[in-house]
């Protein structure tokens, strides 16, 4: 499974429509296989989610979410995890654990 970490300035994304860059992080068999970090300065916020689908994502971890990327993002059955006031190390260990839990609220941005 191939799941993405949505990155503001190396820190937790609290808005998917602003965080241009994603730690992918491919995890199979309970383990961690690799770990990439991507900067996507092409897409439109719109786009994102497509761009996600693309590069093979499953899942997604961030806070905010406005209704219309969530839409695109559930369209593309990429399913959408918070994560609070966890560091992205954290994030990360506690989705690999299935601590998550899917995240289906909106973020109002009206974006």
């Amino acid at each position: 499974m191939k799941f993405a970490v949505a990155l503001i300035d190396n820190a937790p994304a609290f808005h998917f429509g602003k965080a241009n860059d994603f730690k992918i992080i491919t995890f199979n068999e309970g383990k961690i296989v690799s770990t990439e970090e991507i900067h996507d300065e092409v897409s439109v916020h719109q786009a994102r989610p497509q761009y996600l689908k693309n590069l093979g994502v499953e899942a997604l971890i961030c806070n905010g979410v406005g209704s219309g990327a969530l839409e695109r993002l559930v369209n593309l059955d990429i399913k959408v995890y918070g994560f609070n006031e966890l560091s992205v190390g954290e994030a990360i260990h506690q989705f690999t654990l299935g601590n998550l839990i899917e995240n289906t609220d909106v973020f109002e941005c009206k974006c």
